[in-house]
């Protein structure tokens, strides 16, 4: 019998292309370029589901509003909005030509650095696209293993990007609030000699995650194991674990509810 979680460790495709405003201002053209902004803005999210739970909108309906074929309500465009914290010219304009794209520069600064200096992007085989569980000790909870979800992809120009959520038992403990937005994280992956190392930080908290990992975990090939420091706390590493989830929608249900606070026998 493989060991569990704590026994083995304790002991956002970016946009592709460029495409322009259409001249046609019908709403018919107008509900093409919303469903086009909106789904280039979903690719950040862990899931479509998981984003219609978040937004509180039926998936049915977020459908069409992906595939053009209807405009959200004020309310719900609201929601959206706030969401990706972006305005409501996602009805009119493509979302490279708005003012403050979604994307925050300094990850696209930090990825050119890291090429400038000769860093290696993470080859594929050793850390594919796809999700991840990642599992720490708690910060607030003795004895206890905190697990999060996150997403690994490449964007257009090359860079290793992982984007999730915290828990909201962390969150809460962090007191940066509990909804979608305010647990969001992102960062950055390259490669090392063994493994690779991460930059992770929140949205809304300025403390970023400094760790690396390495590949094929007591011979187990979808879990990654090392240890990771928070700018905040730079003297207490924690062990951390990542488990690679299998592509499949059964698989992604149950890493769900892996999400949040567990005893360390998990």
């Amino acid at each position: 019998m493989p060991p569990s979680i704590g026994q083995m460790c304790f002991g956002g495709n970016a946009m592709a292309g460029s495409w322009h405003e259409p001249s046609d201002r019908s709403p018919d053209a107008l509900r093409r370029v919303f469903g086009r902004n909106l789904r280039e803005l979903s690719r950040r999210c862990v899931s479509i589901s998981q984003l219609c739970r978040d937004l509180g909108i039926n998936r049915t309906q977020f459908n069409r509003y992906l595939n053009g074929e209807a405009f959200p309500r004020p309310d719900i465009l609201n929601k959206i909005c706030t969401y990706f914290e972006v305005d409501a010219r996602i009805l009119l304009e493509p979302l490279e030509a708005l003012s403050h794209p979604p994307e925050l520069p300094s990850w696209a600064s930090i990825g050119a650095v890291l090429k400038a200096t000769a860093v290696r992007p993470v080859d594929r085989d050793i850390l594919p696209d796809g999700l991840y569980l990642h599992y720490r000790r708690s910060y607030f909870v003795g004895d206890a293993l905190s697990s999060s979800m996150v997403k690994i992809n490449r964007d257009a120009g090359g860079n290793v990007r992982v984007r999730g959520f915290i828990s909201r038992g962390v969150a809460d403990g962090l007191g940066v609030g509990t909804s979608a937005r305010m647990r969001r994280l992102h960062g950055v992956i390259f490669a090392q000699n063994v493994g690779f190392a991460y930059i992770t930080t929140l949205d809304h908290l300025p403390v970023m995650a400094l760790g690396g990992m390495e590949p094929r975990y007591l011979g187990h090939e979808r879990f990654y194991f090392g240890s990771t420091i928070s700018t905040q706390d730079v003297m207490t590493p924690s062990p951390v674990l990542m488990e690679r989830v299998e592509a499949t929608p059964r698989a992604t249900l149950a890493a769900r509810h892996k999400i949040g606070t567990f005893p360390l026998t998990y």
